[in-house]
């Protein structure tokens, strides 16, 4: 029996943001190594927060 309640997601992988934001795998890793986007590394893959994607995108779009 699973009693484990249904959380919301709070991050994604690489590949998700992508999806997320419309932009590349590549342009993702560039945003992020040039500081624009702050991912947390779990090992050697990217995770991003719903929220920094949120700051991102609203970022992006107030320029």
């Amino acid at each position: 029996m699973n009693t484990t309640p249904n959380l919301p997601k709070l991050s994604v992988n690489l590949e998700e943001t992508s999806q997320i934001t419309g932009f590349s795998e590549r342009s993702i890793r560039r945003f992020a190594q040039r500081g624009l986007l702050h991912p947390t590394r779990v090992s050697r893959r990217l995770i991003f927060t719903l929220t920094e994607i949120k700051r991102f995108l609203d970022s992006s779009t107030a320029s």
